[in-house]
């Protein structure tokens, strides 16, 4: 399943500053959470929170522990995205299913997500891929043709990391690795902690999409 969008100006960032245009009216319940989702790390946008771009992606590793890692979240016409590399264990451990936490100490907001994934069309990933950095650009080739991400190096490899990915020349710098790809985020579950000081009590929220309509339950902080 692939996932494909006309709009590439938002596929490498995050959300334009103050320009969401949420797609629920937020003053009837239930709200689409992803709404209230991007207005709060637009805000935390606005306040130059270092952490507003990022998320903790956590995926079952094969003896069912839980794993996660810190990675850039994208707003791909208003929808989650993120990029990975087929190599990365990630990758085969997605169907098993997915889940998001962020936090924004400026606004004081943490976000906990559940969702499915579908394959962002590999046209768009090509058009994003063209737009990085070098270095990232050779990783991703030294996944391709060298190791896999994530794959252990002994001491004399760790050593001389930089000077390989320096010397390695990249086939077209227009043209990434099959291994490069994408994944579209589809929420079934939101929950919302905000903090709060002095004498009021911290606010909780739990989204639940059931049957396709989204349902609201507060919940005890």
């Amino acid at each position: 399943m692939f996932y494909s969008s006309k709009t590439s100006s938002l596929i490498l960032g995050l959300i334009p500053r103050t320009t969401y245009k949420p797609k629920s009216d937020p003053r009837k319940k239930p709200v689409n959470p992803l709404d209230t989702f991007f207005l709060d790390q637009a805000r935390a946008k606005e306040l130059d929170d270092p952490t507003a771009a990022l998320c903790v992606f956590i995926t079952k590793e094969s003896d069912d522990y839980p794993t996660g890692r810190t990675l850039v979240l994208r707003n791909i016409d208003g929808q989650l995205g993120v990029f990975i590399n087929k190599s990365s264990p990630k990758w085969n451990q997605k169907d098993q299913g997915i889940s998001l936490q962020t936090y924004w100490p400026s606004v004081e907001i943490q976000y906990r997500v559940k969702a499915s994934c579908a394959t962002l069309d590999p046209n768009l990933i090509r058009h994003s891929w063209k737009q990085r950095p070098e270095t990232p650009k050779k990783l991703d080739w030294f996944y391709e043709k060298v190791k896999h991400q994530s794959a252990h190096l002994d001491p004399k490899e760790a050593i001389n990391l930089a000077t390989k990915l320096k010397e390695l020349i990249l086939p077209d710098q227009s043209a990434a690795p099959d291994s490069a790809t994408g994944l579209l985020l589809e929420p079934f579950e939101f929950e919302k902690l905000e903090l709060r000081s002095g004498d009021l009590p911290h606010h909780r929220e739990k989204f639940v999409l059931i049957e396709g309509i989204w349902q609201h339950y507060p919940m005890v902080p």
